[in-house]
């Protein structure tokens, strides 16, 4: 059985939260207020997200926030971790179902 692979980690879902951003900027300006309004009421902004803003320059903080929010589910994961608690893998479930 293959070893499970991580492709996926904090940079590389922060350089597609960049990405995001850039796109949207480019091509549907109004849509980025919209997506803040929704990440706004996430509850790791006022628990996380916005205290790392305060030092962001005002220019960059929009795009910042796109790169928090990214990151968010390695976070998560990262949190789960540490406390032995959480989400299952997706490995784990499968080995679950198929019990």
């Amino acid at each position: 059985m293959p070893l499970p692979a991580s492709a996926w980690n904090i940079p590389g879902h922060m350089l597609y939260g960049i990405i995001a951003y850039q796109v949207l900027q480019q091509e549907n300006p109004p849509t980025i207020d919209k997506v803040k309004v929704v990440l706004e009421k996430h509850p790791w902004y006022a628990n996380q997200w916005q205290a790392r803003l305060q030092d962001v320059s005002v220019a960059d903080r929009d795009m910042v926030l796109f790169m928090q929010a990214a990151r968010w589910a390695d976070d998560i994961r990262t949190q789960d971790m540490a406390t032995g608690v959480g989400i299952k893998s997706a490995s784990e479930s499968r080995r679950q179902d198929n019990q």
